[in-house]
């Protein structure tokens, strides 16, 4: 299934900076300044929306069809997303089942990063990697049904993951362009590591727009 919806409207959550802002309100949402170009950019299958006493976001499972993916190529644009350019990439995120899998990952396996569930000294963790996994640690405890608003930040080939503001790990990462590989969810590519999680408000901005512990963003659009 792809989606082809623009939401082009004034949104004081969309700055400058914000290049792709992918939300669900029983629908697709996506913004971004100038509005991204998705025509064949952006494919969502199997998933569905849900809703909780805090959000609604967009669910995917451990299924074989339950999976997206934006083409960085077609959404980005070349002269803001280049080789060694900072970038940020930030949403929230709530585990539904405890599955070793990659939630988000920079389409593998030469992308510049890779998040989701991992086991860490004998435990199954929120984990972020980079370099195919050569790099990588724990982030945070697993809660089920917990919403975390999770930031990865790239600054001068070195990666730092945030967990709901605080700054919990950071090692070195690739400096290709973000643009070289797509974006999946839920899809690694060899069919397996599927994982079962809500997902809203994932938005792709070209700066680093935290480099040190923040207030995370509260409301539904950012």
């Amino acid at each position: 299934m792809r989606r082809r919806m623009l939401n082009n409207g004034s949104d004081v959550f969309v700055d400058q900076h914000t290049r792709f802002l992918m939300r669900f309100d029983n629908d697709f949402k996506v913004d971004g300044y100038p509005p991204p170009n998705i025509e064949d950019g952006l494919e969502i299958k199997g998933g569905e929306f849900v809703t909780d006493s805090i959000r609604t976001g967009y669910k995917y499972t451990n299924t074989s069809n339950s999976y997206g993916m934006i083409n960085t190529s077609s959404t980005l644009s070349p002269d803001l997303f280049g080789d060694g350019d900072p970038f940020t990439i930030d949403f929230w995120y709530k585990p539904l089942v405890v599955i070793n899998a990659c939630s988000v990952g920079h389409e593998w396996y030469n992308g510049i990063f890779y998040f989701g569930i991992a086991e860490t000294n004998g435990s199954l963790n929120l984990h972020l990697a980079t370099y195919r996994g050569s790099y990588g640690n724990r982030m945070a405890d697993i809660v089920i049904g917990k919403w975390y608003h999770i930031a990865m930040v790239r600054v001068n080939n070195r990666l730092y993951g945030f967990v709901d503001g605080k700054l919990s790990v950071s090692f070195p990462c690739s400096n290709i362009s973000l643009r070289y590989r797509n974006i999946d969810f839920n899809r690694q590519r060899d069919g397996s590591n599927r994982g079962s999680f809500v997902i809203d408000n994932f938005r792709i901005s070209d700066i680093a727009r935290w480099e040190s512990d923040f207030e995370p963003p509260k409301r539904k659009g950012l």
